[in-house]
């Protein structure tokens, strides 16, 4: 993907954000610009999951926004959804 005229691989963002201490599971899109849904632990906030994301991904290569979810929407098999309107319609009933 081509963020900015700049290569982006949105697997290395998904991966470094699923890696971070609290985050059991995420996924990454593009839409317009890079989102990321995300379900948190207890306790942890989005602004520190964006901070510990700043140390570890290049500015061009963080997301612009993470969605936190109680649970990703998943398809019949229970693989994640990577549709992003699914995505944000899951966001906007648990906000």
């Amino acid at each position: 993907m081509s963020v900015g005229g700049l290569k982006v691989d949105l697997t290395e963002v998904e991966w470094t954000l699923s890696e971070l201490p609290g985050v059991r599971e995420a996924v990454v899109v593009h839409d317009g610009a890079i989102e990321a849904y995300a379900v948190l632990g207890e306790g942890v906030t989005t602004r520190s999951v964006e901070a510990l994301l700043t140390e570890r991904l290049a500015a061009f290569k963080l997301p612009h926004r993470i969605h936190p979810l109680s649970a990703l929407p998943r398809t019949a098999t229970g693989k994640p959804r990577r549709d992003p309107a699914t995505l944000r319609a899951a966001a906007l009933e648990q906000a």
